[in-house]
């Protein structure tokens, strides 16, 4: 049976350990999330309020299905925002079955919008097509480095503890 094996990462790229930038993915994703889940909440309040409004709410009645996926939007960053900050609590106490939710879902982010991707390759080529694949290539990026140090920490976990006192010992 042929498997694929991830590649996995010494450090960064850039000189830097794999737990820092663990801890920065961490703070970009979380306040990248947070951002989004509270633009969402802010549009979703925006819209009732039209609703509520008679004057506006002829115009703003078809926008219940704008309503729905902001829900949509504003649980997932929620989701995606609690992750971030488990995949830094794992990083900060070197706790690997912290990290690997993150990653996971992520990873599930990264195929669906890669996807995307693609489709919008089927248009006309536009700017939003360049930004797409930018998007996609450091969410990739950023899943290998988060990876790769769940893969550290997990061998630090199955280090028997022998080792452990023989590295100590003088």
């Amino acid at each position: 049976m042929v498997t694929a094996r991830i590649p996995e990462l010494k450090d960064c790229g850039c000189g830097v350990p794999l737990a820092l930038g663990a801890k920065i993915i961490s703070i970009i994703f979380l306040s990248l999330s947070s951002m989004v889940f509270l633009c969402s909440l802010w549009y979703i309040i925006s819209i009732e309020i039209d609703l509520r409004n008679p004057d506006t709410e002829s115009r703003h009645h078809d926008e219940t299905y704008k309503e729905v996926i902001s829900v949509m939007v504003m649980i997932v960053s929620g989701v995606h925002g609690t992750l971030a900050f488990l995949l830094w609590y794992g990083v900060i106490k070197h706790k690997p079955s912290y990290v690997l939710p993150w990653a996971i879902l992520t990873t599930a982010f990264t195929i669906i919008f890669t996807f995307i991707a693609f489709i919008l390759l089927l248009h006309k080529f536009t700017s939003e097509q360049i930004l797409a694949w930018l998007i996609v290539v450091v969410m990739y990026y950023c899943v290998l480095i988060v990876y790769s140090h769940f893969r550290e920490l997990r061998r630090e976990k199955n280090l028997p503890r022998t080792l452990e006192n023989s590295a100590d010992a003088p």
